[in-house]
């Protein structure tokens, strides 16, 4: 039994002795460095107990005690910084703070290896058998509880500050936290009995031991969170600021995982987290099961809001594959368009506006403005066109000058009005007997023009006797 109770101690070596050469591999991340420490550290203290129950000699025994002691006292500082690098606030950790929070630790390993000239630390080493393990049992110095009090003061900070970050930092984040914090609590838990004097079997330590846990919890961090890659770190940073809604669906399109947008624009919030999203997207007529798994698509909804005014919501619905390009799930995308769409509606309206300005400037480029009729620079680019088109076809074309008589005398007897009157009713008489195809200019002053296309001369005569 006690080859059990040894191998189990060397496998927590050599378990944490891996997850550093893992975290080595990514130790340009600012949190391996600590991490790294701490498994070699967490190795060592296993190994070292491990090596104390092999051995029967006291005085052995002892020296072990003393290197385990000596890793062990660096874990709360160690923990600190783990979790300060984890939630970005190092800057916290002053070189005056640093240096009065490793105090304790120094000062555990000073009076651990000076043990054999005072009873500060610990004194009266004896070995004992207690049923298949020789342990070695001693006495508990006057500086022993209140430094081991000291120690875990520091880990409660560490426990306050990923605590508090369960419901202030991102959702990864917090999910790491949660790993991170669970696999701190176990040997604060496992060491706290014996710092008390409470020995479920007198003088062994379980901590070394649950550290299997502690490391197999930081494992979970790392692969499952992807806790030492600061790429996710980085787009999880992204997905929680940027102005566009992501919520993300498992294989089953069941809610993984919300952005702080889409929890605004959808009107919802984190506790959709694990539901069906048939249940959540039911009002917005939006269902996934009919797609096939590699289908993309977008489409547009819209949305009710308390003002009453519809938000348009342009959605993009795009499958999660892993390396092996099986379906993991999908990512949904969610842009509010409303002021895009707003903006074209604008721009349609202004577009409009502008053609129908456009024609009525054209109308009025092209028209005498008193009369109505065609102006002179109309007539000579249609009299040019007319006259290419007749000579082409071989038609005639008639042209009419019309003149009112005595126009200059009748307008000094009774006035301009009068004679606009006059220039209006002879241009109406001009436009009710003429043909759709004619056209009908007014040349200036009291000069009018009629082009006739595919007129002969008798007919534009007539046209003229008629006029």
């Amino acid at each position: 039994m006690r080859d059990i109770v040894v191998y189990t101690l060397m496998f927590s070596a050599m378990l944490q002795l891996l997850m550093a050469s893992y975290a080595w591999g990514r130790r340009h991340e600012p949190v391996a460095k600590p991490l790294i420490l701490l498994f070699v550290l967490g190795a060592v203290w296993a190994f070292g107990y491990g090596m104390e129950m092999e051995s029967s000699d006291v005085q052995t025994k002892i020296r072990w005690t003393q290197i385990q002691t000596t890793a062990a006292s660096f874990g709360p500082l160690i923990f600190l910084m783990i979790a300060f690098e984890h939630l970005e606030i190092t800057r916290l950790l002053t070189r005056w703070r640093l240096a009065i929070l490793l105090a304790p630790s120094l000062l555990v390993i000073a009076l651990v290896w000076t043990m054999p000239y005072h009873n500060l630390w610990r004194y009266d080493f004896t070995v004992e058998r207690i049923g298949f393990l020789d342990i070695l049992q001693k006495k508990n110095g006057i500086l022993f509880m209140p430094i081991m009090l000291i120690l875990q003061g520091i880990s409660l900070v560490t426990y306050y500050f990923l605590i508090r970050s369960l419901s202030t930092t991102s959702l990864i984040k917090r999910r790491q936290s949660a790993a991170i914090l669970s696999a701190l609590m176990i040997p604060f838990v496992v060491n706290a009995p014996a710092i008390l004097g409470i020995d479920l079997i007198k003088g062994f330590d379980f901590t070394p031991h649950a550290l299997v846990l502690t490391s197999g919890l930081f494992a979970f961090a790392i692969f499952r969170y992807r806790w030492l890659d600061i790429i996710p770190l980085a787009r999880t940073a992204l997905v929680e600021t940027i102005p566009v809604g992501v919520v993300v669906l498992d294989a089953q399109n069941r809610i993984v995982d919300i952005n702080p947008f889409a929890e605004q624009l959808l009107q919802v919030d984190d506790s959709i987290i694990g539901q069906e999203s048939q249940a959540v997207f039911a009002r917005f007529d939006m269902i996934f099961h009919q797609q096939t798994d590699m289908d993309t698509s977008n489409r547009e909804i819209q949305m009710d809001t308390p003002m009453g005014e519809p938000r348009h919501i342009d959605v993009h619905v795009m499958p999660l594959k892993d390396g092996e390009s099986r379906f993991n799930g999908r990512i949904l995308t969610f842009q509010d368009i409303t002021e895009r769409k707003q903006a074209n509606k604008r721009l349609q309206t202004q577009l409009a506006e502008i053609e129908s300005l456009h024609a009525q400037l054209h109308e009025q480029a092209i028209h005498d403005h008193l009369t109505g009729l065609f102006n002179r620079g109309y007539l000579n680019d249609m009299l040019e066109r007319e006259t290419h088109r007749a000579e082409r076809h071989e038609h005639p074309l008639s042209i009419l000058m019309i003149e009112i008589d005595d126009f200059k005398r009748f307008n000094d007897t009774f006035g301009h009005e009068a004679g606009d009157v006059t220039l209006q009713t002879v241009a109406g008489l001009i436009q009710a007997n003429t043909r759709t195809d004619d056209i009908a200019c007014r040349f200036g002053g009291d000069e009018f023009t009629l082009l006739l296309p595919e007129t002969p001369l008798e007919s534009a005569r007539q046209c003229a006797e008629r006029l």
